[in-house]
């Protein structure tokens, strides 16, 4: 395996539509300005989007995981990119101030952008180790696959927290595999040699 590599407290991009439709509104939606409603949640995820940080782990290595449908994935890859987002300590404390003072229409924004930030933490570490796979003539898969999925079975997961060193993040998994704090995500993706 390939060194364990640590990015932290890192703002991550994401478009506004998709934190709408992560709170379920339409994928179109456009926020009218001239109603308070709209302008407050607006404002919100603005204030969240500049708060919030994402810590990220990732290492490459050979694929060791026992499932056909993730071998079916990585079929055509070299190696196997091993990888996980989790909100930042700060972003954390945010929330949970805005839920104990009863801010509860803030907190569910914050919620929201937070699931979409620690989603699109993944993609931002593909787009990362790109930069210097493609100097080698080799990139990462845009697809992937979580412990949970398939025929992957969820107790992967403990497998993955134990190669990323999610606990140095300050990520925590319990008996039944479920990681802490809620808005972190694992997953595997695999490079292949461009075509």
């Amino acid at each position: 395996m390939e060194k364990l590599q640590n990015l932290k407290d890192v703002q991550i991009k994401v478009p506004v539509n998709k934190i709408y439709q992560r709170m379920g509104y339409p994928l179109d939606y456009s926020p009218d300005m001239s109603k308070n409603r709209d302008k407050r949640i607006a404002s919100d995820i603005s204030d969240a989007l500049c708060n919030i940080r994402v810590n990220l782990a990732y290492a490459i290595a050979q694929n060791t995981f026992e499932s056909k449908d993730l071998e079916h994935m990585l079929r055509n890859s070299v190696k196997t990119v091993i990888m996980a987002s989790t909100i930042a300590p700060s972003f954390i404390k945010l929330l949970q101030d805005l839920i104990k003072t009863e801010k509860l229409s803030t907190a569910v924004v914050y919620d929201a952008v937070a699931s979409e930030v620690v989603d699109s933490g993944l993609s931002y570490i593909t787009k990362h180790i790109n930069i210097s796979l493609e100097k080698k003539g080799l990139k990462a898969l845009t697809r992937r696959f979580s412990a949970g999925y398939g025929d992957l079975e969820l107790f992967n997961q403990k497998k993955i927290y134990d190669i990323l060193r999610l606990k140095d993040l300050g990520v925590k998994i319990s008996k039944t595999y479920m990681l802490t704090p809620e808005k972190t995500v694992t997953a595997i993706t695999g490079i292949e040699k461009i075509k």
